[in-house]
């Protein structure tokens, strides 16, 4: 990822055969928010923040911009260090459609040991 942080903005639409592109005039407004938190020599671990939540969003917006998710071979990635995707949501926050109240939940990511990640998140 050359840019420490931006945003990425596009119309996404699911095709037939399930797979989930941008389109110029077809589908729905989705926008993502990212910032780099730590630079790897084959690989970024970066914070991403969705102003929308659409299917395969985050896959989609890096996918098309040259930099697939770690280990996601349906949206072109060739490496899979971590034997795994590598897409983790350490945050997940929603308003309740009845309470409207505030549900918060939080979960490290399963890093290979050694990895600090508080020093590198928070």
């Amino acid at each position: 990822m050359e840019k420490n942080q931006g945003t990425i903005t596009s119309n996404l639409y699911e095709q037939p055969d399930y797979k989930v592109r941008s389109h110029p005039y077809k589908g729905a407004l989705a926008i993502t928010h990212f910032s780099v938190v730590k630079r790897y020599p084959s690989w970024t671990l970066m914070r991403v923040s969705l102003q929308t939540g659409k299917k395969h969003q985050i896959r989609v917006h890096l996918s098309e911009n040259g930099h697939p998710v770690l280990g996601d071979e349906r949206y072109g990635s060739t490496k899979n260090p971590f034997h795994r995707l590598a897409l983790h949501a350490y945050r997940l926050e929603l308003i309740h459609p009845t309470t409207g109240k505030k549900l918060a939940w939080h979960a490290l990511p399963p890093f290979p040991k050694g990895f600090d990640f508080a020093k590198r998140w928070n």
